[in-house]
Formats: C-alpha cells, sequence, structure tokens
C-alpha cells in the first residue's frame, strides 16, 4: 500500500513538473504585449539622409543596433509637439539606463520658412539634450511625408508672415534595432506605456 502512495505521489509530482516546464515554454514562446499600435508587417521604412543639430548627418538606414523614434513636428506647435516630446522624455526617465541607451529620438521639421537647424536644436534641448533633429526643405520633406503616409499643411497666412499654426500628424514611428518599423504611438500614448514597449524592442 505504501509502495503504490508513493508511486502517485512521484506521478503527480512529475506531472506538476511537466506542467510547469511547459507553462514556461509557453511564456518564452508567447509574443511580447505591445501598448502601442502594431503594424501587420514589419518593414524597414524609407531611408533618408539629413544634416542633424547633432553636427552629424543622420542617415536612417545606418541606425541598425538602436531603436529610432521618429516624429514630425515643428517648434511653435501650441499642443501636439510639446506634449509628444514631453511624454517621450518621461519615457526615457522610466526606463533603465541600458535600455534607453539603445534609444535615439530624431525630430523631423515640418516648417521649413521658420525652423532652422540651429533653432530645432535649440527646441529639443529644453526636453532632452540626447534627442536630435532634422531639418528638410521644402522639397524634402513633401518626399518623406509621402514616404511615411503622413501629413503636415501651414494654415494660410500672409506671405513673411510668421504667425501660423501647421495642422501635423502626431504620431511617432518606432524602428526597431533591425531597421524595422514596428510601432506608432499616439499623442494619447503615455510615457509609461512608451517606456515598457521601448523596454521590450530593447531586450530583442
Amino acid at each position: 500500500m505504501r509502495s503504490t502512495l508513493k508511486s502517485v505521489k512521484v506521478f503527480v509530482l512529475v506531472g506538476t513538473l511537466c506542467q510547469l516546464v511547459l507553462l514556461a515554454a509557453c511564456a518564452q514562446l508567447a509574443p511580447p504585449e505591445f501598448r502601442g499600435a502594431l503594424y501587420g508587417e514589419p518593414a524597414p521604412p524609407p531611408s533618408f539622409s539629413l544634416p542633424a543639430t547633432n553636427g552629424e548627418t543622420f542617415t536612417l538606414r545606418e541606425q541598425r543596433g538602436r531603436i529610432t523614434l521618429l516624429f514630425f513636428g515643428y517648434t511653435n506647435c501650441p499642443d501636439i509637439c510639446p506634449v509628444t516630446l514631453g511624454a517621450i522624455k518621461s519615457a526615457y526617465n522610466l526606463m533603465e539606463p541600458s535600455a534607453r541607451e539603445q534609444v535615439q529620438l530624431v525630430f523631423i521639421g515640418v516648417d521649413p520658412a521658420r525652423d532652422t537647424l540651429d533653432h530645432i536644436g535649440g527646441y529639443l534641448e529644453g526636453f532632452n539634450a540626447g534627442f536630435i533633429g532634422v531639418a528638410p526643405d521644402e522639397a524634402e520633406l513633401s518626399q518623406m511625408l509621402q514616404d511615411y503616409g503622413s501629413y503636415a499643411e501651414a494654415e494660410p497666412h500672409e506671405a513673411g508672415s510668421h504667425d501660423y499654426l501647421v495642422t501635423h500628424t502626431g504620431l511617432t514611428y518606432v524602428i526597431d534595432k533591425n531597421g524595422n518599423l514596428r510601432l506608432g504611438f499616439f499623442t494619447d500614448t503615455s510615457a509609461a506605456d512608451m517606456a515598457h514597449d521601448l523596454a521590450i524592442l530593447a531586450r530583442e
């Protein structure tokens, strides 16, 4: 009788261990749960190469091994831009240093008439010294907006006027370390959710 009970206990123990092993394997195989907007089929976005605010030439295709955040904006923006950049700044602060070092925010100016490279650089300094920006001319900007399915248009204003708003897309494009467009952060994406997703990409 004792032998039978002992066999049953061993059987139950082995069965429990097998279940734990299977659960662990499933957890490893399960895809990560991102909180940002997922792109159905990750693929490399159109590359571009422009002088950047850090004094270097930023070339998107050369960013393999880093997570790149692309945001189209302008320095006179009263709402979307400061809210988004502030959230990304907060997300940086929530991340572990090892993960944060793998992320680069690139601000793409959508207001060529007012935003010079120096102007953009000064603006970004107010959020994070590590943020960099580029200032495409009108032709370059038009092509980039088309490539990314983004939008930016200045409201009607008198020639030479510097008092106008620019309506633009508020999406931050998230490109992983393999150079594939993976996620989109909308304006209402919280800093915590951004940090969560960027930490996942940093571990890949």
